[in-house]
């Protein structure tokens, strides 16, 4: 947690929970009086807001922005934001998606790999199934990517849920083993 000094709505020095505290007339205090809200209050700390962090894939994060909020006696952390590209959302997006997919692949890797060595060996039906699956699901998420022309549309295609649970988007709802048929 972090907190400011703030005298009449100016943000002074930013201090870290855990960190020893130095008044203005060099009185120290020990790290475990951040606990106590009364202690800070007297001390004009107050606590920050950090705000939010914008999504890296879609956005590149600015410099924090610290205001003093007198009715909340609180201060706020904005984060300045600008929109990535388009090409370098699919980029990135193109690229998870392939790192996805290996990584759902992964677990029935040993059957081709005991196919080469032995060509007597049968895969199971269920293994290539899965795969085949996996590699739909990837082939699809390359065309939806690829043809998507604004932010919004590649916003849109991430996996997100209602307050009624309802899902929406499709990155990255690969096929589970087990659970393919």
């Amino acid at each position: 947690m972090r907190y400011a000094y703030v005298v009449s709505g100016s943000i002074g020095i930013i201090y870290h929970s855990g960190s020893n505290y130095i008044t203005p007339d060099g009185t120290r205090y020990g790290s475990t009086n951040w606990k106590n809200s009364d202690w800070r209050l007297q001390n004009n700390l107050y606590e920050i807001d950090e705000g939010i962090t914008h999504d890296s894939l879609f956005y590149i994060n600015g410099t924090k922005i610290l205001s003093w909020n007198e009715d909340r006696k609180l201060v706020v952390g904005e984060t300045k934001r600008t929109d990535r590209t388009v090409d370098d959302i699919k980029e990135s997006l193109l690229n998870q998606s392939l790192s996805y997919m290996q990584s759902c692949l992964t677990s029935t890797q040993w059957h081709l790999d005991r196919k080469v060595v032995e060509s007597d060996y049968t895969i199971p039906s269920d293994v290539v199934t899965y795969r085949k699956a996996v590699y739909a699901k990837y082939d699809s998420y390359v065309i939806n990517i690829n043809k998507k022309t604004s932010h919004a549309g590649l916003l849109a295609m991430m996996i997100s849920f209602d307050k009624d649970g309802k899902q929406s988007g499709e990155l990255w709802d690969y096929p589970v083993y087990g659970e393919v048929s």
